[in-house]
């Protein structure tokens, strides 16, 4: 059975999730961290999660770790 999310904690579990995949190289941990939240509330949860399908992921979380760190003006 899934657990069901607080929405206390919504916004900093999806920031969790999505910056895992781009930090796993540095804090190996946080692999076993999303494995234990994919048990807990579901693979599909962690999935929409890392794809941002959510739209909780902070927009300045976003912004630092894309991959578009170069503004336009400068290229």
């Amino acid at each position: 059975k899934n657990g069901a999310v607080d929405p206390a904690i919504e916004q900093p579990l999806a920031n969790v999730l999505w910056a895992a995949p781009f930090l796993t190289q540095d804090i190996p941990e946080l692999g076993q961290v999303t494995a234990m939240f994919k048990k807990h509330f579901g693979p599909e949860y962690v999935t929409m999660c890392e794809q941002n399908k959510l739209g909780m992921v902070d927009v300045d979380l976003l912004r630092c770790l894309s991959c578009d760190l170069i503004p336009k003006l400068l290229i």
